[in-house]
């Protein structure tokens, strides 16, 4: 009898740790499975952008895109072989110039005169097309310049 319990008991142990074993592995299993199925950054934020409602929204998920690329560095140098950043640079120079000064006439020919629907290329479509919110900095200055 006494033999008969102790291979129950043993028996009753190698369940036990088999069971073990598996609950185990399968806690690791779901553990990595979760990890190689998470979304990535980048497809939460692409999520957030085609799911946002109002444009602040978007705005954001476009600047956190373009944060997660890099992009943002693309933002800030003004140079590019896509258009012509010193035109643009010197005329945006010029119309801050005139605004400090109170250079009213010079402000209306600069105006004027750069009233051009492409002017220096700034509408090419390869500087709209690299990020998610807008394109160099230097354009957008140069846009929001002449609209003031």
């Amino acid at each position: 009898m006494a033999t008969r319990s102790r291979s129950s008991s043993v028996a009753a142990f190698l369940k036990a740790l088999i069971r073990l074993f598996f609950d185990v592995a399968f806690f690791w299993h779901m553990r990595l499975w979760a990890w190689w199925t998470r979304p990535s950054q980048k497809d939460i934020q692409l999520e957030c952008l085609n799911s946002a409602r109002y444009y602040e929204e978007w705005e954001a998920a476009a600047f956190a895109l373009d944060e997660l690329f890099g992009n943002d560095l693309w933002f800030e140098n003004s140079s590019s072989k896509h258009y012509d950043y010193r035109l643009i640079h010197s005329r945006l120079q010029y119309i801050l110039e005139a605004r400090e000064d109170d250079d009213i006439l010079g402000l209306v020919n600069l105006l004027r005169s750069g009233l051009v629907r492409n002017l220096g290329n700034i509408t090419a479509p390869r500087l709209y097309n690299r990020a998610y919110a807008g394109t160099k900095l230097l354009i957008e200055d140069y846009i929001t310049q002449v609209a003031l």
